[in-house]
């Protein structure tokens, strides 16, 4: 889902968790159901993005995940895609998503 989709579309929100507010909506043409996150942190800029760019401390802190690639990466864009795959319980198979994230700074700054 591209950037100006995530904006706009009808997003539901689902669950306030830990300060991070968790949306879904129904992305066209697709039976998955997509999903974002929105938080704020009060943090310099420059330590939350040396934070998505460290791919290889992703393991500290996404949870069961068992491997991850850089498959694109537009670091003058702040732009990423990456492939990871997470354990889940028996019996369902790792499951395997690529992710695409983009970091914009907030009309507030």
């Amino acid at each position: 889902m591209d950037v100006a989709t995530a904006m706009q579309g009808n997003w539901e929100f689902r669950v306030d968790h830990k300060e991070i507010k968790v949306f879904s909506s129904n992305v066209a043409g697709s039976q998955v159901l997509g999903f974002k996150g929105e938080a704020e942190f009060d943090v310099p800029l420059r330590k939350l993005i040396s934070l998505f760019h460290d791919f290889e401390s992703y393991g500290r802190w996404v949870h069961q995940l068992s491997e991850m690639e850089v498959v694109h990466k537009d670091e003058a864009n702040l732009d990423y895609v990456v492939r990871q795959v997470l354990n889940t319980p028996w019996p369902i198979p790792k499951r395997e998503m690529i992710v695409r994230t983009e970091l914009h700074a907030s009309e507030e700054g």
